[in-house]
């Protein structure tokens, strides 16, 4: 199971900070953890709006369990933000599943002429 562990991931977590000079919430994200995790890319599919089209991949992350993961956090692999929907203990305690939600490409519908 460890042999499976290659890519390297990035969990951030929001960190919500007031601004300074207008008293304004904003989320800036930190760096939580930088793990090795086993990748599997499960399929994806195209969502539409009135508008625009987006495609999207739904990715499960394996890593080695670790403390203070939640649903708010995010996890950056290959460049690119995948929000967590579920994530799971497997075993005593001995590593999650995390399955996230990647989107591609916010691409506009093409109008009818």
């Amino acid at each position: 199971m460890t042999s499976d562990f290659n890519r390297l991931i990035t969990i951030k977590n929001r960190n919500t900070t007031k601004s300074e000079t207008l008293g304004y919430l904003k989320d800036d994200w930190e760096v939580f953890k930088e793990v090795y995790a086993k990748v599997d890319y499960q399929g994806g599919d195209m969502q539409y709006d009135e508008i625009s089209a987006s495609s999207y991949s739904n990715i499960t992350f394996t890593i080695r369990w670790i403390s203070g993961l939640n649903y708010e956090s995010i996890i950056v692999y290959d460049g690119q933000d995948c929000i967590i929907n579920h994530i799971r203990t497997l075993g005593r305690a001995k590593a999650l599943e995390i399955s996230t939600t990647v989107y591609e490409n916010n691409t506009p519908l093409e109008a009818d002429d």
